[in-house]
Parts: structure tokens; C-alpha cells; sequence
């Protein structure tokens, strides 16, 4: 059995983005989620389930992962995990020395607050059960799968500014 392309924990606007055939199967079931400013944050789940039901998420889901398969489509592209800069590696590599956890990997926290992710780091020795990891610049990341749709695509910056300093979630390529 072939795996599916799609679980519906991916984010809806990386899902109309990468694969062609999504808003028209969107549009079939009447979700309207192309022209909508939330789907850069909704997961399809929860899109979805949200404002229709469990049974039309799974409906639509079905169409996807079928339409998918026809058309040899396996995964998003376009979703990254997240990554650090140069600089961020050299503060975290800073502040894992002065805390005596060299060799820790990065935990990272992203919460909804009111659209907007807000965002908490702290080091870890291993990720928690269910957590996602990847690796950048030598440091392993850990995050929950919660967090991933605030995370997908965006680097971890440090800024140095004269007003304040500190971590910064930035868009890929902005």
C-alpha cells in the first residue's frame, strides 16, 4: 500500500501551493480555504473540521490522498523545516556553554495567540515522545507537531538592533 500524501496536519496554503489539484477538490466539497488569510496558519484538519465537520475533513481528505496517487504527487516541497542562522548557532552554542549543556539540542515551542505564534526556546537533551526533530547548523532542533505549522519554512535568526535583541522566526526569503 502506498502512503499517502497527505495526513491533514499539513498547512493548507503549503498544500494549495504545492499541489495543483487541491483547490479544485477544496471547492468541490463548497471550502473555500484558496481565498481565505488563515490558511497560512490552519492546518487542513483543522481548517477544515472547524468550519464543516469530521466527516467532510475526512471526505476531502480521501479526494486528496486519491487525486494524489493519480497523479504520482507524494509530498510537499515547499514545507522546510525549521533552520538556523549563522548567528543563532553561534548565541545558542553562547548560551549551551554558560549553561553547561553543550551538546543539548534546541527545544522549540510555537503557540497560536490570536493568529500569531509565539515562540519559546529552551535546550532539551532529547526531544519528547512525538516530537519532531531535524538538525541545522550542527544543533538538533526538537519540536512537537503542534508547533510545526508556526516552524515550516521559517529560519531562527539572531538580531542584534539598538532598541533590543534577541531570536527571530523569519519567513524563508523574506
Amino acid at each position: 500500500m502506498t502512503k499517502a500524501a497527505f495526513s491533514g496536519d499539513e498547512i493548507i496554503s503549503d498544500i494549495l501551493l504545492d499541489f495543483a489539484e487541491a483547490q479544485e477538490i477544496m471547492a468541490s466539497h463548497g471550502i473555500a480555504c484558496a481565498g481565505c488569510h488563515i490558511n497560512q496558519y490552519e492546518t487542513l484538519r483543522e481548517g477544515v473540521v472547524a468550519h464543516y465537520d469530521q466527516a467532510t475533513f475526512d471526505r476531502v481528505l480521501a479526494d486528496l490522498n486519491e487525486a494524489a496517487a493519480d497523479s504520482g504527487f507524494t509530498h510537499l516541497t515547499g514545507a522546510k523545516p525549521p533552520m538556523l542562522t549563522k548567528a543563532a548557532k553561534a548565541k545558542i552554542d553562547e548560551f549551551q556553554a554558560s549553561d553547561d549543556k553543550l551538546g543539548w539540542g534546541l527545544k522549540v515551542d510555537a503557540m497560536d495567540n490570536l493568529g500569531e505564534p509565539n515562540y519559546f526556546l529552551d535546550f532539551q537533551k532529547t526531544p519528547d515522545r512525538g516530537d519532531l526533530t531535524t538538525e541545522s547548523e550542527g544543533i538538533k532542533i526538537f519540536y512537537s507537531p503542534e508547533s510545526a505549522r508556526f516552524l515550516r519554512n521559517r529560519q531562527i535568526n539572531y538580531v542584534v538592533t539598538d532598541e533590543d535583541e534577541g531570536f527571530r522566526f523569519e519567513m524563508v526569503g523574506e
